[in-house]
């Protein structure tokens, strides 16, 4: 039986610095956040994705490596690297004040990286390329691909994708089973809506699960989503049940709740 050792996982996508108002520069991204994830349990994980040639890219880098990642996935792309600009309320829930992408934007990975990436089990994207590039590039027999499209409704052109994961605001209800269902119907053959402290919602064929959230008091929801999608996949992978998967993610994004950043017990290195 396979455990989480032996799994073989990727990340392709964004990185970015979170500039919280009050806290300084911590590091983040989706992609490189369920990297990390994905890398605190203990499985084989890579994460593929640019950073620009500007002192916030050698930091970035910098914090990779101290988390335990390697870095020779990682490009250096003139530009800035991206940026987002976050405040928390008292609730410890964030509160989004400016995103810049910035090379993350238009990201296309190198094709001999691609090819590093060839027995990989499992392959998680975001933002860019995007979900068409993405099953494009990475799909081959046997691997499990999945996306996050955040609060984006993409739900065409899914063919090949494993997990359609979505961000949802509020309670979730008929207007969140209608997109997970075109989804389905797009080609995915799971879709996944968290929705944040009301828990998440789910639906692959001829099944629909809730699962639903526990009150906590949050010091920051930095990178909870995130942390969902790491330990759902890794439930999956080892055979769980779909709801046993969403079970996963949602205690997984509940600890995260309790942390500063979007990296688990990570403390960063402070910019001079």
């Amino acid at each position: 039986m396979s455990t989480v050792r032996d799994f073989r996982v990727a990340t392709v996508g964004d990185c970015c610095i979170d500039h919280y108002q009050d806290q300084g520069w911590f590091p983040g991204g989706n992609a490189l956040n369920v990297a990390v994830a994905w890398n605190g349990l203990g499985a084989n994980a890579s994460y593929m994705g640019p950073v620009g040639d500007d002192e916030a890219g050698a930091w970035l880098r910098a914090e990779i490596l101290r988390a335990g990642l390697d870095d020779s996935l990682i490009e250096t792309i003139p530009g800035a690297t991206g940026l987002t600009e976050l405040s928390l309320d008292e609730d410890g829930e964030k509160q989004i004040l400016a995103e810049h992408f910035g090379v993350s934007e238009a990201f296309a990975p190198d094709p001999s990286n691609i090819a590093v990436l060839g027995h990989t089990d499992w392959v998680h994207g975001s933002l860019s390329p995007n979900a068409a590039d993405l099953i494009r590039d990475f799909r081959v027999d046997r691997r499990g691909l999945s996306f996050d499209f955040s609060v984006r409704p993409v739900t065409e052109g899914l063919e090949g994708l494993d997990v359609a994961f979505y961000s949802w605001e509020g309670e979730p209800g008929p207007e969140t089973d209608a997109l997970l269902e075109s989804a389905l119907q797009g080609g995915a053959k799971i879709a996944v809506a968290m929705c944040g402290r009301h828990g998440s919602r789910a639906r692959a064929t001829g099944e629909s699960v809730s699962v639903a959230g526990n009150e906590i008091q949050a010091v920051d929801t930095c990178g909870a989503g995130d942390s969902f999608i790491a330990h759902f996949v890794i439930a999956h992978l080892e055979g769980a049940s779909l709801e046993a998967a969403m079970q996963a993610g949602t205690k997984a994004g509940e600890e995260m709740c309790r942390n500063l950043g979007a990296w688990l017990n990570h403390r960063p290195e402070k910019v001079a």
